[in-house]
């Protein structure tokens, strides 16, 4: 079989395409690095991660980076569409007989974990810049993606032919790696551990070999990892990669891991390679652990470079609980980027200083408060570069009224009419508590530019509710409904009209208790819509709770607890109790309040005909409760419980238990309903 160089260069003679496709540890990155070594006039470009905001504008502008500072300039400015930019690098990339070869990082899928109005967008800018540069016919290029299962494939890559197709399988290492000291560093011990253990039929792709060093770096057994891997090695290279995560989180959450935990999500902050020097800076660290970021961590010994699937769940396993970002670690990658480049606008770079002044600009933007001086002296002119600093401001700094401030300097500098920018403008003065009418104002100027939008739609709707102008409310919910599905047809067609506008409404009624309205607009989704989405669904179980506590005046059960197992028969009470006496009666209820004399109570009776149900409040004295409840601890308010009488006349108060001790305790009652409980008790 010719090797996938060959293959490669073969798919380009016969079309001057070729799409390469490779799981992680397939080598694919490799495969990239040794066709811009060849003599051919090859241009390289390597993206961040799809939901980073400057991803597209990040190719574009590495791919104008070889053409000068005309072109740079042109594909910097926002006053052409985006893949008019690309096609006319594309253009001017093949008349300089280039070859583009494209490097996309496995988060590249185009569809996967699109949960909201920024990711949809996001894809469909990756489009546009991909699509750009697929439309110039005379381009020679190389793409390379992840592997992509989807039926959905982008157009750009469905019109290629079956021999430009080329997909790379992982590539196993061989257990002799781990015998090799100079691969490993101050690792080395732990890899010998490891390979003393692991028998020469273990086939593990790289990625996984290096986090197994790692785990043993970090003190755990050899033999006992290697048998939670070893059953998962079957499923694929994605499998023990899986099954190695909790591990590794648990491990980095470890007391003495703290320094270790935060010094890895410090250095994660950057998207593309840095050197072990730059490491030691952000995180402090010194010999044995610095050796380990860069052998075990990384794939090089110089510079850190982590596999993108292995860096975008560290990301999320080291961070802090509440944590809002990392703006000093930011502030030292953007001076690292900028030593490197020195230029305030991107024309001014050239070549590989583009790509750093990229990643300047970058990490200035999340650098909060930190780097806002030197982010406001840059010279953007391309709105995704805005967007990423709001963004971060917003999310990570929660600095409401700054990001509000970048999007007002967007619509004042790159474009008046964009709609993404008044979205998030009247989103964060929102959030922020302030300006409301000028929120409102943003709000509206994102529906009038984009209509169509149920993300714009449905926010303006939840904006005048959370303002408690209901009536308001009302008429642009009916007028949202017209300017974007009129007929009806899209919410019929797929969940995603329901789950992008129709949801987000319901709740906002139901958070502010007026329930009929809900229902109003709930009943507008299909319900084969709503059986199909796990979302739907609980926001259906929610909403008939409300409605339940409604018609009785009282909640007795927990909003979790799914209303078909309700009124039944007890869920929690003993049929017989410890004197062998059967349950007479029962009834679902709640404390209301507790004291050192008293718990007052409201229960149900569990009659059939909600109608003929009612609500009776009842004190008991604190012996009362201790002696029924089995427990002299107080309970906290709004405690749910179930309430029982058995035929010896004893009184018998279970509180609602924890799932976990339910499972074990009704065995009759299945997952998919214990799921929603949570721990009442």
């Amino acid at each position: 079989m010719m090797n996938p160089i060959d293959r490669v260069l073969g798919a380009l003679d016969r079309g001057g395409r070729a799409w390469v496709m490779g799981a992680p540890g397939s080598g694919r990155w490799e495969l990239a690095q040794t066709l811009q070594q060849l003599p051919e006039r090859t241009h390289l470009l390597r993206l961040p991660p799809m939901m980073e905001t400057d991803g597209a504008v990040h190719g574009l502008l590495q791919a104008a980076a070889v053409l000068g500072q005309e072109a740079l300039r042109e594909a910097a400015h926002d006053n052409e569409p985006l893949q008019a930019r690309a096609r006319r690098v594309a253009e001017q990339l093949a008349q300089q007989q280039k070859t583009l070869v494209v490097y996309l990082p496995d988060s590249w899928t185009f569809h996967a974990r699109v949960k909201d109005a920024t990711g949809l967008l996001l894809v469909q800018r990756a489009l546009e810049f991909l699509e750009g540069l697929a439309s110039a016919k005379d381009l020679r290029w190389v793409v390379m993606t992840p592997s992509l299962s989807s039926p959905r494939l982008p157009l750009f890559l469905s019109t290629l032919s079956p021999s430009s197709r080329i997909r790379l399988s992982p590539r196993n290492v061989s257990r002799s790696v781990l015998d090799d000291d100079s691969r490993w560093g101050d690792a080395a011990p732990a890899a010998s551990r490891l390979g003393h253990v692991m028998g020469a039929q273990v086939e593990l792709t790289e990625p996984q070999l290096r986090m197994m060093v790692c785990l043993v770096q970090m003190g755990e057994d050899p033999r006992t990892l290697l048998r939670q891997v070893e059953p998962s090695l079957k499923a694929g290279p994605h499998a023990a990669v899986e099954v190695l995560k909790p591990l590794f989180e648990e491990v980095l959450h470890r007391p003495e891991n703290e320094a270790l935990r935060r010094g890895c999500h410090r250095v994660l902050q950057a998207r593309f390679p840095i050197p072990l020097a730059q490491v030691q800076r952000l995180t402090g660290f010194t010999g044995e652990r610095l050796s380990w970021v860069g052998h075990c961590l990384g794939t090089d010994a110089d510079v850190l470079q982590v596999d993108d699937v292995v860096r975008e769940w560290l990301l999320a396993a080291t961070a802090e609980p509440q944590q809002r970002g990392e703006p000093d670690a930011h502030l030292s990658l953007a001076e690292y980027h900028e030593q490197r480049d020195g230029a305030l606008s991107v024309e001014l770079a050239q070549g590989e200083q583009v790509l750093h002044w990229l990643e300047k600009v970058h990490h200035l933007g999340h650098s909060g408060k930190l780097g806002a001086e030197r982010w406001a002296k840059l010279k953007l002119t391309t709105r995704e570069f805005f967007w990423d600093r709001a963004r971060a401001l917003s999310i990570e700094q929660r600095d409401f009224m700054g990001a509000a401030a970048v999007y007002e300097r967007c619509l004042e500098q790159v474009d008046s009419e964009d709609a993404y920018s008044w979205h998030y403008l009247g989103f964060n003065l929102d959030r922020a508590a302030q300006k409301r009418e000028r929120a409102e104002e943003a709000f509206r100027k994102a529906v009038e530019l984009d209509p169509t939008n149920p993300w714009w739609n449905g926010r303006l709707v939840t904006f005048l509710i959370e303002q408690s102008r209901f009536r308001a409310a009302d008429g642009e919910w009916e007028q949202a409904l017209e300017r974007v599905d009129p007929a009806g047809t899209l919410v019929r067609e797929g969940a995603a009209l329901a789950l992008n506008m129709h949801r987000w409404v319901v709740a906002s009624w139901l958070q502010r208790g007026e329930v009929a309205r809900a229902r109003k607009a709930f009943d507008t989704i299909p319900l084969e819509v709503v059986e199909r989405q796990e979302v739907l669904n609980r926001l259906r179980q929610r909403l008939a709770d409300a409605e339940e506590a409604v018609q009785l005046g009282e909640s007795v059960y927990p909003a979790s607890v799914p209303v078909t197992l309700r009124w039944k028969k007890p869920l929690f009470l003993d049929v017989r109790n410890e004197n062998g006496s059967t349950l007479r009666e029962w009834f679902p209820g709640r404390v209301v309040h507790a004291s050192r004399h008293e718990v007052q109570l409201v229960v149900a009776t569990p009659e059939i005909d909600p109608l003929e149900r009612q609500v009776v409040s009842k004190t008991l004295s604190r012996e009362q409760w201790a002696h029924a409840a089995r427990t002299q601890a107080l309970p906290k308010e709004d405690t749910f419980i179930e309430v029982g009488t058995y035929e010896d006349e004893a009184l018998r108060i279970v509180l609602v238990p924890a799932e976990e001790a339910l499972l074990r305790q009704r065995p009759w009652m299945d997952k998919d309903s214990l799921r929603y409980l949570r721990r009442w008790g």
